[in-house]
């Protein structure tokens, strides 16, 4: 057993754990590259800030899935244990980024600061979902 097996083993536990998260922070990615006329006029929807809840439902569930994803794996000791924290920080940092992408380098699209704070509403209310789910001593409870 030498260390390249060793590295590959934790690496495919890790991704087996966080493919979800990954895969979803994927689909956010695409969705927010789209052009901005791909979508569908939802004018009625607007007057109750629709994107901006559907911002926040992409982020809670980027979060959601972070946290698990993170929580199970044990290839990254500090990441297990500082899950929550991470996941919210990431997601926020991601929903930041993407955002600076959609001003900077996604066509007919722009940047929007309140979109990230749509996105940073989701990434607190994705905690929120994880701890009434899971409870608050789930990550002390895994040693």
């Amino acid at each position: 057993y030498n260390r390249s097996a060793a590295l590959i083993h934790c690496s495919s536990m890790f991704l087996r754990h966080t493919f979800l998260a990954m895969f979803w922070a994927l689909l956010i990615l695409l969705l927010s590259a789209l052009p901005g006329d791909d979508f569908p006029d939802l004018s009625f929807w607007s007057l109750l800030s629709f994107d901006k809840v559907v911002h926040a439902f992409f982020y809670a569930v980027l979060v959601e899935l972070m946290i698990v994803g993170f929580i199970k794996q044990y290839t990254f000791r500090r990441l297990r244990f500082s899950a929550v924290t991470f996941s919210v920080i990431l997601g926020i940092f991601y929903g930041g980024l993407i955002e600076f992408l959609q001003a900077t380098a996604f066509k007919s699209r722009q940047g929007d600061v309140m979109d990230w704070i749509a996105d940073t509403i989701g990434c607190l209310i994705g905690m929120l979902v994880f701890y009434a789910i899971y409870g608050k001593n789930i990550v002390a409870n895994k040693g």
